[in-house]
């Protein structure tokens, strides 16, 4: 097994074999990727407050970019000093945009939202059409940017390299295969019971298209139209910004895929895996009888290590595949009438 190893830059200067204790944490907005590194009291410390920041991990004999990021705090005591890093989700969460977005679709008001943060922008699928979106302040531009990824059917979240990447929700392909017996210290699945109902994100509004003449106006009737009453099978959730059929229909089927996906997850810890992050599918292979292997989509990342000790990476994961348990059938048969209707 290979040792494992770090290496991080704070400021000016980079910190490898000094490192006492590293601790990673890595998820989806509107959570902030950080890690919190210790150092010898005694090391030369030169970085401050918004000094440029990463840090690296070996993973397969070659160092793997896990945080690009800034000094958020520095914590000195007398034998040891500890420095706090974290990405560009900070950013997102400090700022709480106040201003109102016209005819614009999902993907292009998280491109405004993270260029008044700041901060780069990656690969953007969220398309959703919208008539307008009011990113007001009672959330942070994180919490805007990942409701609207989820109304868009997306995943959204900071990449190794620091820049914003929101992802459509992947449908089941693995990024990368596990062995049971290899990777895995503990491994641990739980099956809840299917939503017994489905959600029906309820808008309102006259209009078809958003470039349409009145496509603002609040209308009395219900979008999508012929949606189920509410009941044991059916509930509502007002979402006034869906004005347009299809931004209707596309939310409310990303919200019930997440929805099922959710009620068979995942907990594994594992030997260091630096190159595991949330939103990536991975599959695991040669599992004993019974024990599901996946196909898992990644939501949540924590590494610790001690340089000349072991290290360990815990991963949370939801279902990737709702084929794999038959939840397809069960959400195509709850959504068919509405996906009709378009």
């Amino acid at each position: 097994m290979i040792q494992p190893a770090l290496s991080i830059i704070l400021g000016n200067y980079q910190y490898d074999s000094h490192v006492l204790d590293c601790r990673v944490v890595l998820g989806l907005l509107p959570a902030v990727n950080h890690a919190v590194v210790t150092l010898p009291a005694g090391v030369e410390m030169t970085a401050a407050h918004g000094d440029d920041a990463s840090l690296k991990l070996l993973s397969d004999g070659e160092m793997t970019p896990v945080i690009t990021g800034v000094v958020e705090r520095i914590d000195r005591r007398f034998h040891a000093v500890s420095v706090l890093l974290a990405d560009a989700g900070r950013a997102l969460s400090r700022l709480r945009p106040a201003a109102t977005y016209e005819a614009q679709d999902s993907g292009k008001i998280m491109r405004a939202l993270a260029g008044d943060a700041g901060i780069d922008i990656g690969v953007i699928d969220a398309n959703l059409p919208l008539v307008s979106y009011a990113a007001h302040q009672q959330a942070t531009a994180a919490e805007h940017i990942a409701r609207l990824a989820a109304l868009s059917g997306c995943l959204a979240g900071v990449a190794d390299d620091g820049r914003l990447e929101v992802i459509s929700r992947p449908a089941g392909r693995p990024d990368l295969a596990l062995l049971y017996g290899r990777e895995f210290v503990r491994y641990e699945t739980r099956e809840s019971a299917p939503p017994a109902d489905q959600l029906v994100l309820a808008g309102h509004g006259p209009a078809g298209d958003p470039a349409e003449p009145g496509a603002a106006r609040h209308s009395l009737e219900l979008l999508p139209a012929g949606a189920p009453e509410p009941g044991q099978e059916a509930r509502r959730v007002a979402v006034p910004l869906l004005k347009t059929p299809a931004a209707a229909v596309s939310a409310g089927q990303a919200a019930n895929t997440a929805r099922a996906a959710g009620t068979i997850s995942l907990t594994a810890h594992c030997f260091l895996q630096p190159q595991l992050r949330p939103g990536q599918v991975v599959e695991v292979q040669e599992l004993p009888d019974g024990v599901p292997a996946g196909p898992w989509l990644i939501t949540g990342v924590r590494h610790a290590l001690r340089p000349g000790g072991a290290g360990q990476t815990t991963v949370e994961a939801e279902l990737a595949d709702l084929a794999a348990f038959g939840l397809d059938a069960l959400l195509g048969a709850a959504l068919g009438a509405i996906g009709g209707l378009l």
